[in-house]
């Protein structure tokens, strides 16, 4: 039974940690949920991710859907990427539901989450009991959106796919960066074995120049909004096209569009110089040369979907992110629309706004 505190505050009977079995922090998220269980009186389930987003949502179908519910808290534990995947299960079409208001907590190992940073308190991060505890815990709601990209397929005629997002959605330089970060994790994975600390400061100072070199490499394509027919908004030689919800993106304020309110800040940058090399990227502070970033538009996801038409990329292929999690794409067409809110934890203010 869970502690009485977490039912009267929160209406929890059961809690549950979503943790990534590969984690180099493993042991310590252990002795995190170790704490939960003494500070509260509960018994703290676990429930592993796998190396496969079918596999895990296969696995959280058979074992922990049934008996999920909104009186079922959830520690995320793990990253963006963990935090997205619990994301696409609270939102798949096969989620019961009862559990998709189960209650999330985003402790996500603290610094290394945009949505654990985004609705924490910062000294509270890294420490999920302590932040259970917190007088300024309370339930709220954060507003995912739909990113949805259709491309030809010679077998199925046109290939969909959706990816609910948390933080962070485009195509363009940060797909490319995401990518050839996610190629690298393994040369930096063997790096911190065999060197340790040293390893890991190795990675911090590589990971920017991997990005640098990716961003340098991005195609351009043109970007053609279709949902207004009578004033078309065309956009060539587009570098990057971004929609960011919530205050954070890879570790940095980039907006001021709170997570817990439906706007999302959609932003489009151009390269100024055709041919050219083109330097920097949008992650960190957007230092570029040859390019042109366009003022965001902050855009309302209650008020409509919105749809665009990618095309004349080069070599034929555009990387993209949700997340931080990369994918490729054709010549083809990219949507946003708003998806179920999610039930979560936070020690923030009820809707709050986070400078840029």
């Amino acid at each position: 039974m869970t502690g009485d505190i977490l039912k009267q505050r929160f209406g929890v009977t059961e809690v549950m940690a979503f943790i990534n079995p590969e984690a180099p922090n493993v042991t310590a998220v252990t002795h995190q949920l170790q704490a939960v269980e003494e500070r509260f009186g509960t018994v703290v389930s676990t429930f592993e991710s796998e190396a496969r987003t079918a596999d895990t949502l296969e696995k959280f179908h058979e074992k922990h859907a049934k008996r999920t519910s909104k009186e079922t808290l959830i520690i995320v534990e793990g990253g963006d990427g963990q935090a997205h995947l619990w994301a696409e299960i609270l939102q798949h079409p096969d989620t019961p539901e009862a559990a998709k208001d189960a209650l999330t907590l985003y402790d996500a190992n603290g610094t290394k989450c945009d949505t654990a940073n985004s609705l924490n308190i910062r000294e509270l991060l890294k420490n999920p009991a302590q932040l259970l505890a917190d007088e300024r815990a309370h339930i709220d709601t954060i507003r995912p959106f739909e990113f949805t990209f259709q491309t030809p397929d010679d077998d199925e005629g046109v290939r969909t796919a959706t990816r609910n997002v948390l933080s962070y959605a485009g195509v363009g330089a940060d797909g490319i960066a995401a990518t050839c970060i996610e190629l690298a994790k393994p040369g930096f994975k063997e790096l911190v074995a065999k060197y340790g600390r040293l390893g890991k400061i190795a990675q911090r100072c590589l990971e920017p120049a991997v990005v640098l070199q990716a961003s340098w490499a991005s195609p351009t394509f043109t970007l053609h909004e279709v949902d207004e027919p009578q004033h078309p908004m065309k956009s060539e030689n587009v570098l990057q096209w971004l929609v960011r919800n919530g205050p954070r993106m890879a570790g940095y304020r980039t907006a001021h569009v709170p997570l817990t309110r439906p706007e999302v800040a959609i932003s489009t940058t151009q390269s100024t110089a055709q041919g050219a090399r083109r330097s920097g990227t949008v992650i960190g502070n957007g230092l570029r040369l040859a390019t042109r970033t366009l003022p965001a538009e902050i855009h309302n996801l209650e008020h409509g979907a919105r749809s665009w038409q990618l095309s004349d990329i080069q070599d034929g292929v555009l990387y993209g992110e949700a997340d931080g999690e990369p994918f490729a794409m054709a010549p083809g067409y990219i949507a946003i629309e708003a998806a179920r809110p999610l039930r979560v934890i936070t020690t923030k203010p009820h809707s709050h706004r986070e400078i840029a």
